[in-house]
């Protein structure tokens, strides 16, 4: 199975720049055409987060605009400065039962691989944090088959960078989430954005 991992797009209003600086709508596009040539293409596109720079209404529709382009089917959850609200109005996200809280999901029918998204975000903070609940949630769903090969996607990396400015915006109380992860030898991959 081939799973196309993108992160921080930080997309932006048409003609905007990422801190007045990076044309990240065009790196964006260049990257989707990217994928849609690849062969074999990717059977899933996953998106961990920081999909929009500012959490703006004008951003959500033009990161509608440009990801329409992705030809696999696409999974995605929020970083810190994405606004839960305006993201779930955008696009239509099947795999989740609710946009109310956390934006955890589990989509078992892509292919082999289970992809579990664990939202760590907390609103209005850049930092993430693996709570009790959201390390019981990501326990139960893993337990559901727990010999199933796993990716586990999430947006601030559980782990420290070396780089100070980030490190100080990781995910908090990532113990919880080693501690899940050793029960489960089926879990291939964590992955992250935030970076």
């Amino acid at each position: 199975m081939l799973i196309a991992h993108l992160s921080d797009l930080h997309i932006r209003p048409q003609g905007m720049l990422y801190q007045g600086l990076v044309d990240s709508n065009t790196m964006c596009e260049q990257a989707i055409a990217h994928l849609n040539r690849l062969v074999p293409r990717p059977d899933v596109v996953i998106i961990t987060g920081d999909l929009v720079d500012e959490g703006l209404p004008q951003e959500y529709a033009m990161a509608r605009t440009l990801l329409a382009g992705i030809e696999p089917p696409l999974l995605m959850i929020p970083g810190n400065h994405d606004d839960r609200t305006l993201m779930g109005s955008a696009f239509s996200l099947p795999y989740l039962s609710s946009t109310a809280g956390p934006w955890h999901f589990v989509a078992d029918d892509l292919g082999p691989v289970r992809i579990i998204g664990v939202d760590v975000t907390v609103p209005q903070e850049h930092h993430g944090d693996m709570s009790e609940a959201a390390g019981a949630w990501l326990d139960a769903a893993l337990a559901q088959d727990p010999a199933r090969p796993t990716l586990i996607m999430l947006h601030q990396p559980p782990f420290l960078s070396g780089i100070p400015y980030i490190d100080t915006y990781a995910c908090r109380n990532s113990e919880r989430l080693r501690e899940v992860v050793q029960r489960y030898p089926a879990i291939e991959r964590v992955v992250c954005g935030h970076i």
